[in-house]
């Protein structure tokens, strides 16, 4: 795939319609590295590029880390903190003038996909980093794995659990137990 790299524009589109191509700019050891995101329905493919060689050749070599999920395999999520940017804000809602006073609501961003997570769950601000990290790795889960992530297959077995009770239900009662009994008829 070869596409011209223009750094003032943050989306490039491929010449298929369906393709949706993301372009972020990370540094990399003082070199910037380009990270792309193809989403083809639910797989997503992460190439890395050099911009120093790209700006060189038309078409760059791809030094592709293929984290696509093609082949049903999970990704295990790892946070690089790097590519967090952790700010601490004020918090808000109940709680007294305590508070509003304290900066202890954390404010969690991934660089590299622009997710954002804050926590004010409880007043210590090292136990509210900690819970940040765990949602954000929650939620990076659910973009990189779609329907293999922790959540979705956890509310999968939730569903089929919950058809296998219906169907004995109607397989015990029949279908009295979904037909609405009307009191006020033999009035």
């Amino acid at each position: 795939m070869s596409t011209s790299l223009i750094p003032a524009f943050r989306f490039v589109f491929t010449s298929f319609e369906k393709f949706f191509t993301r372009v972020h700019i990370i540094p990399k050891n003082n070199t910037p590295t380009l990270i792309l995101h193809e989403k083809f329905t639910r797989n997503y493919l992460i190439i890395g590029r050099s911009l120093s060689s790209a700006a060189n050749s038309e078409e760059t070599e791809e030094s592709s880390v293929n984290c696509s999920n093609s082949n049903n395999k999970v990704i295990e999520i790892e946070l690089n903190e790097q590519d967090l940017i952790e700010s601490f804000v004020k918090g808000s809602g109940n709680g007294g003038q305590k508070i509003n006073t304290t900066s202890n609501c954390v404010d969690l961003r991934h660089i590299p996909t622009g997710i954002r997570v804050q926590c004010q769950q409880t007043r210590s601000l090292q136990q509210n980093r900690s819970i940040a990290r765990k949602i954000m790795i929650h939620k990076l889960d659910n973009y990189f794995n779609g329907d293999l992530s922790k959540s979705a297959v956890k509310r999968d077995k939730i569903k089929k659990r919950e058809t296998k009770r219906r169907k004995r239900a109607k397989e015990k009662y029949g279908n009295k137990q979904s037909e609405p009994t009307d009191d006020t008829e033999n009035t």
